[in-house]
Protein backbone atom coordinates (compact mmCIF):
# COMPACT_ATOMS: atom_id res chain seq x y z
CA UNK A 1 0.00 0.00 0.00
CA UNK A 2 2.74 2.60 0.80
CA UNK A 3 5.17 1.19 -1.67
CA UNK A 4 2.02 1.78 -4.04
CA UNK A 5 1.83 5.34 -2.68
CA UNK A 6 5.37 6.60 -2.83
CA UNK A 7 5.78 5.10 -6.05
CA UNK A 8 2.81 6.40 -7.90
CA UNK A 9 3.99 10.41 -6.51
CA UNK A 10 6.90 9.67 -8.20
CA UNK A 11 5.58 8.81 -10.84
CA UNK A 12 3.14 11.84 -10.34
CA UNK A 13 6.04 14.56 -10.17
CA UNK A 14 8.36 12.87 -12.55
CA UNK A 15 5.47 13.24 -15.32
CA UNK A 16 4.91 16.39 -14.14
CA UNK A 17 8.19 18.33 -14.34
CA UNK A 18 8.46 16.28 -18.10
CA UNK A 19 5.58 18.06 -18.79
CA UNK A 20 6.82 21.27 -17.57
CA UNK A 21 10.23 20.94 -19.40
CA UNK A 22 8.06 20.32 -22.54
CA UNK A 23 6.33 23.12 -22.29
CA UNK A 24 9.72 25.16 -21.42
CA UNK A 25 11.56 24.10 -24.75
CA UNK A 26 7.91 25.20 -26.72
CA UNK A 27 8.22 28.81 -25.25
CA UNK A 28 12.31 28.99 -25.71
CA UNK A 29 12.30 27.36 -28.91
CA UNK A 30 11.70 30.74 -31.36
CA UNK A 31 11.83 28.73 -34.02
CA UNK A 32 14.82 26.16 -33.97
CA UNK A 33 13.34 22.85 -34.61
CA UNK A 34 15.74 20.97 -32.15
CA UNK A 35 14.40 22.69 -29.03
CA UNK A 36 10.91 21.58 -30.31
CA UNK A 37 11.89 18.22 -31.14
CA UNK A 38 12.87 18.36 -27.58
CA UNK A 39 9.35 19.49 -26.62
CA UNK A 40 7.90 16.81 -27.88
CA UNK A 41 9.61 14.11 -26.94
CA UNK A 42 9.08 15.54 -23.08
CA UNK A 43 5.66 15.76 -23.70
CA UNK A 44 5.11 12.44 -25.15
CA UNK A 45 7.56 10.71 -22.02
CA UNK A 46 5.54 12.83 -19.67
CA UNK A 47 2.13 12.12 -20.26
CA UNK A 48 2.22 8.25 -19.78
CA UNK A 49 4.27 8.40 -16.48
CA UNK A 50 1.24 11.03 -15.19
CA UNK A 51 -1.35 8.31 -16.36
CA UNK A 52 0.04 5.58 -14.86
CA UNK A 53 1.03 7.46 -11.73
CA UNK A 54 -1.90 8.20 -11.09
CA UNK A 55 -3.21 4.59 -11.48
CA UNK A 56 -0.41 3.26 -9.21
CA UNK A 57 -1.29 5.64 -6.57
CA UNK A 58 -5.44 5.43 -6.69
CA UNK A 59 -4.62 1.63 -6.53
CA UNK A 60 -2.74 2.18 -3.23
CA UNK A 61 -4.82 4.99 -1.88
CA UNK A 62 -7.74 2.11 -2.38
CA UNK A 63 -6.05 -0.28 0.13
CA UNK A 64 -6.24 2.06 2.95
CA UNK A 65 -6.88 0.35 6.08
CA UNK A 66 -9.34 2.89 6.91
CA UNK A 67 -11.32 2.65 3.88
CA UNK A 68 -11.31 -1.01 3.59
CA UNK A 69 -12.70 -0.74 7.10
CA UNK A 70 -15.78 1.76 5.64
CA UNK A 71 -16.22 -0.56 2.75
CA UNK A 72 -16.91 -3.71 5.08
CA UNK A 73 -19.31 -1.76 7.57
CA UNK A 74 -21.12 -0.15 4.34
CA UNK A 75 -22.05 -4.11 3.42
CA UNK A 76 -22.91 -5.02 6.68
CA UNK A 77 -25.46 -2.22 6.89
CA UNK A 78 -26.22 -2.93 2.79
CA UNK A 79 -27.18 -6.58 4.01
CA UNK A 80 -28.87 -5.98 7.16
CA UNK A 81 -25.71 -7.13 9.17
CA UNK A 82 -25.12 -10.11 8.54
CA UNK A 83 -22.14 -10.93 5.55
CA UNK A 84 -19.94 -13.43 4.12
CA UNK A 85 -16.88 -13.75 2.38
CA UNK A 86 -17.74 -13.67 -0.94
CA UNK A 87 -19.97 -10.54 -0.25
CA UNK A 88 -16.48 -9.09 1.48
CA UNK A 89 -14.99 -10.27 -1.89
CA UNK A 90 -17.27 -8.40 -3.94
CA UNK A 91 -16.76 -5.39 -1.79
CA UNK A 92 -12.85 -4.91 -1.34
CA UNK A 93 -11.59 -8.30 -2.72
CA UNK A 94 -10.02 -10.40 0.23
CA UNK A 95 -6.10 -9.82 0.84
CA UNK A 96 -4.09 -9.38 4.24
CA UNK A 97 -5.52 -6.13 4.98
CA UNK A 98 -9.16 -7.03 4.35
CA UNK A 99 -8.58 -9.90 6.97
CA UNK A 100 -6.54 -8.06 9.38
CA UNK A 101 -9.84 -5.51 9.55
CA UNK A 102 -12.26 -8.41 9.96
CA UNK A 103 -10.47 -9.91 12.65
CA UNK A 104 -9.86 -6.30 14.27
CA UNK A 105 -13.49 -5.69 14.42
CA UNK A 106 -14.06 -8.74 16.28
CA UNK A 107 -11.56 -8.48 18.46
CA UNK A 108 -13.18 -5.08 19.10
CA UNK A 109 -16.43 -6.73 19.58
CA UNK A 110 -17.90 -5.15 16.55
CA UNK A 111 -18.31 -8.23 14.88
CA UNK A 112 -18.53 -11.38 15.43
CA UNK A 113 -18.20 -14.64 13.13
CA UNK A 114 -21.28 -17.64 13.25
CA UNK A 115 -21.07 -21.07 11.12
CA UNK A 116 -23.80 -22.34 9.67
CA UNK A 117 -24.32 -24.55 6.98
CA UNK A 118 -20.16 -24.68 6.44
CA UNK A 119 -20.10 -21.02 5.59
CA UNK A 120 -18.62 -18.05 7.92
CA UNK A 121 -20.89 -15.64 8.96
CA UNK A 122 -20.18 -11.91 10.32
CA UNK A 123 -22.35 -11.04 11.96
CA UNK A 124 -22.32 -6.76 13.04
CA UNK A 125 -25.26 -6.75 15.79
CA UNK A 126 -25.69 -2.78 15.13
CA UNK A 127 -26.66 -3.53 11.81
CA UNK A 128 -29.17 -6.06 12.54
CA UNK A 129 -33.07 -5.31 12.75
CA UNK A 130 -34.80 -4.75 16.01
CA UNK A 131 -37.94 -5.17 17.63
CA UNK A 132 -39.68 -3.45 20.36
CA UNK A 133 -41.82 -5.26 23.28
CA UNK A 134 -43.25 -4.20 26.67
CA UNK A 135 -41.96 -6.95 29.05
CA UNK A 136 -43.36 -7.57 32.87
CA UNK A 137 -39.98 -7.87 35.07
CA UNK A 138 -41.90 -9.68 37.75
CA UNK A 139 -44.03 -12.20 35.79
CA UNK A 140 -41.95 -11.88 32.51
CA UNK A 141 -45.14 -11.45 30.02
CA UNK A 142 -44.76 -9.69 26.81
CA UNK A 143 -46.81 -7.19 25.55
CA UNK A 144 -47.51 -5.33 22.16
CA UNK A 145 -45.96 -2.25 22.73
CA UNK A 146 -48.89 -0.21 20.19
CA UNK A 147 -51.79 -1.65 23.42
CA UNK A 148 -51.48 1.24 25.59
CA UNK A 149 -50.80 -0.49 28.51
CA UNK A 150 -48.48 0.93 31.60
CA UNK A 151 -48.98 -1.65 34.23
CA UNK A 152 -49.04 -6.04 33.89
CA UNK A 153 -52.94 -7.13 33.93
CA UNK A 154 -51.05 -10.51 35.29
CA UNK A 155 -49.77 -9.59 38.11
CA UNK A 156 -49.68 -5.28 38.35
CA UNK A 157 -45.98 -4.99 37.58
CA UNK A 158 -44.90 -1.53 35.73
CA UNK A 159 -44.05 -2.68 32.18
CA UNK A 160 -40.51 -2.11 31.15
CA UNK A 161 -39.92 -0.98 27.73
CA UNK A 162 -37.49 -3.61 25.66
CA UNK A 163 -35.62 -2.86 22.26
CA UNK A 164 -34.82 -6.49 21.41
CA UNK A 165 -32.41 -7.58 18.29
CA UNK A 166 -34.19 -10.16 16.24
CA UNK A 167 -31.21 -12.76 15.77
CA UNK A 168 -29.23 -12.22 18.99
CA UNK A 169 -31.04 -15.32 20.13
CA UNK A 170 -30.40 -17.25 16.87
CA UNK A 171 -34.34 -17.39 16.72
CA UNK A 172 -35.98 -17.04 13.41
CA UNK A 173 -38.69 -14.66 13.13
CA UNK A 174 -41.57 -15.18 10.46
CA UNK A 175 -45.15 -14.72 9.69
CA UNK A 176 -44.93 -18.46 8.46
CA UNK A 177 -47.43 -21.17 10.68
Amino acid sequence: MAFKIITGSAMIITGLVSELMGLLFVIAASGMTSRLIAAGIFFVSGLPLLISGFKVFRSGMVLRPELIREAILKAAAKHHGEITKDIIKGETGWNDIVIYEINDMIKKRIAKTDQRDGETFYIFPEFQFKYVQNKCPFCGNDYPVRDDVQKCPTCGGDLKFLQIKSSSGGDKFSMDL
